[in-house]
């Protein structure tokens, strides 16, 4: 058999939420590159928008050297299929390198083999 060898990368998460307003400059990827960042996981969006921010992080981290993958804000009070089809859009005009995550943070929901969403759809991991 075959010996796995296993590997630990760095990288974070980030999304609107993070960036303070009183720094227009953004996110600086060069920095977390240089902190030992390897990839960063960006918020795509919430519900049926795109993250107002997702367009200048995608393109930052990308043009930094980061490795890029997405996740998406799933809303658990609203029909689920338009959100993922939203996610999906946003998702093909700017493809990541890494996997993408579905954030369901409303756990009371979640049954066997996915999260239900109002509309009666079952949710997975979209990649």
């Amino acid at each position: 058999m075959d010996k796995i060898t296993v590997s630990m990368l760095s990288g974070c998460d980030i999304g609107y939420p993070d960036d303070d307003n009183s720094t227009p400059q953004g996110t600086d990827f060069k920095k977390m590159i240089e902190a030992g960042a390897q990839f960063c996981i960006i918020r795509a969006g919430q519900n049926v928008g795109k993250d107002p921010d997702w367009d200048s992080n995608y393109q930052g981290a990308g043009a930094a050297g980061m490795l890029r993958g997405a996740y998406w804000v799933l809303d658990y009070r609203k029909p689920v299929t338009p959100q993922i089809e939203t996610c999906l859009s946003v998702l093909r005009a700017c493809p990541v390198e890494i996997p993408v995550w579905l954030d369901v943070e409303y756990v009371s929901r979640w049954g066997a083999g996915g999260c239900t969403g109002r509309d009666g759809d079952k949710v997975y991991l979209v990649v």
